[in-house]
């Protein structure tokens, strides 16, 4: 437990992080991971956040989950996502080198059971961005809402915390995607 502190200090009752926020692409991350976990058993769930690598987004996972199930949480429960096929379990990837609009997709940084987070290079101004795109077997309406939602809440805002939202728009085939 004094690792998974060790970032945190106990201001007023509350814990509160000393360390810089995560990383865009580890709230993506922990986006979709809760996206994952929804409806799973608490058994189930407690095993699925021990399973995460990286021990920032497992904690945030976990805190998260914890808190939606309170009775008197306010968030809306993520989208349900169907199942993964495991022997189709790379086919909805973009490729390295491929182009999303004005974006060259370098490397996946992380996926999830609703999008995949690539690291990606913008032609102009050139830099690097994270690219969030809906994976092709979860795009529903009403995920595409939710969706274009995130996009919409994350380019409002503004805090160091909070990743800024460069641009949004669709993949050749249509899928959504925001950088």
């Amino acid at each position: 437990m004094a690792g998974i502190l060790s970032n945190r200090a106990q201001v007023a009752g509350k814990t509160r992080r000393l360390e810089p926020p995560m990383t865009p692409e580890q709230w993506s991350l922990v986006t979709d991971l809760l996206a994952e976990a929804h409806g799973l058993s608490s058994e189930d769930s407690t095993t699925f956040v021990q399973s995460i690598n990286d021990a920032e987004v497992r904690e945030e996972v976990r805190s998260l989950l914890e808190f939606g199930e309170r009775e008197d949480a306010f968030l809306e429960p993520p989208v349900e996502t169907p199942e993964p096929d495991a022997t189709d379990d790379d086919a909805d990837l973009l490729v390295e080198g491929e182009r999303v609009g004005s974006y060259r997709l370098l490397r996946v940084l992380g996926r999830g059971g609703m999008g995949v987070v690539y690291e990606a290079e913008q032609d102009r101004p050139r830099r690097l961005v994270a690219l969030k795109v809906i994976r092709p077997g979860v795009s529903s309406k009403r995920t595409r809402a939710r969706f274009q939602h995130e996009s919409e809440a994350l380019g409002r805002l503004q805090h160091p915390g909070i990743a800024r939202i460069y641009d949004a728009g669709s993949t050749a085939d249509g899928r959504p995607f925001f950088a």
